[in-house]
């Protein structure tokens, strides 16, 4: 429910087929490592809503919501959305193909009732648990092969910083309205 996910969506124009009914986004956490990108990949682009803002990467052709990641090559993060799986076309639901939802974050940006259970922060000790998980993964080397990067931890393109005045109307449409 996170209004910069809902930014981002609405600047790539097919917020009907990401958020939910209360502007929440579906995101699965994993390492670049586990990513495969099978077709397409000379399709992928990479925007930003502030020039030094989360690396948010999409397919130019449809505009689908690819991942978010962190702006260091050497962090072992990427934040898939469910809106690029494939399990549909498989005949796998979505629970199947990547697990139930274990957090619900960002209440505070929902633009309905947030589901139960919904929290407006992470947990201190659920961040713990993350911050440990991430240095876990980077002495594994799961950074590497990156799908989004170079071989060198470059990106393949400048990234599209969304212009303020552009991110401010998109902005307004976001979160809790009225």
């Amino acid at each position: 429910m996170c209004v910069d996910c809902q930014t981002f969506a609405r600047w790539l124009g097919n917020e009907d087929d990401i958020l939910d009914d209360v502007g929440g986004t579906d995101l699965y956490q994993t390492t670049p490592a586990r990513v495969r990108i099978t077709e397409g990949g000379e399709k992928i682009r990479c925007a930003r809503l502030s020039p030094k803002g989360t690396l948010r990467f999409f397919a130019s052709c449809c505009r689908t919501p690819i991942a978010n990641c962190a702006s260091s090559p050497g962090m072992p993060f990427a934040s898939i959305f469910g809106a690029f799986s494939d399990h549909e076309a498989a005949g796998v639901s979505r629970d199947d193909a990547l697990g139930p939802v274990k957090l619900r974050i960002q209440a505070k940006g929902a633009t309905g009732p947030a589901p139960s259970g919904s929290h407006d922060t992470i947990g201190k000790g659920t961040l713990a648990g993350m911050a440990a998980g991430l240095l876990w993964d980077r002495a594994r080397g799961q950074h590497r092969p990156n799908p989004f990067r170079n071989d060198d931890g470059s990106l393949p393109h400048e990234p599209e910083v969304i212009a303020k005045d552009e991110r401010a109307r998109l902005l307004a449409q976001c979160g809790p309205q009225g």
